[in-house]
């Protein structure tokens, strides 16, 4: 599951946050935060062990951190990260790409490139276009369940 699973709002205005977990249902800081924040979203599982390094644009780190699980996204937040500021993200010593924070809360892919998060802020799997689990009630009338593709896209008919 994701580094952060939380119901409402996750506001951070101090200290310093390093989570890593998988993608699948990651959630960031809030907008609300008064500290920014970056997630990364990797394209690839990162290995267990790995070392994941930010780097500001003098090459000083920022924070380095030591994986003890496989994981596909990493939420960091402290106060040296600054709006408008450009930091390179290492693993392993090896520069992935620049990321440029554009708010309080960033989400990136490893390359820098803008990425997306689930915004449900603590929702389940329906609000994803999941199935709705087994006795937990019926779907309304009026609506038909998604039909998931081989692919894992959801398509709905009307």
């Amino acid at each position: 599951d994701g580094a952060l699973d939380y119901n409402g709002d996750f506001i951070i205005s101090g200290g310093t946050l390093v989570a890593i977990g998988s993608s699948g249902m990651a959630q960031t800081i809030s907008d609300a935060s008064t500290q920014n924040g970056l997630e990364v979203i990797y394209t690839q599982s990162q290995k267990a062990g790995s070392i994941v390094s930010l780097l500001d644009s003098d090459e000083k780190e920022i924070i380095s951190y030591t994986s003890v699980k496989d994981y596909s996204s990493i939420v960091i937040s402290t106060s040296a990260l600054k709006a408008g500021e450009t930091y390179t993200l290492t693993s392993n010593g090896t520069a992935l790409g620049q990321i440029t924070l554009s708010d309080i809360s960033t989400v990136v892919d490893e390359t820098g490139a803008q990425a997306t998060v689930n915004t449900m802020r603590g929702g389940g799997p329906r609000e994803r276009g999941g199935q709705m689990p087994q006795g937990q009630g019926d779907m309304p009338q009026d609506m038909q369940p998604p039909n998931q593709t081989q692919s894992g896209e959801t398509t709905t008919t009307n």
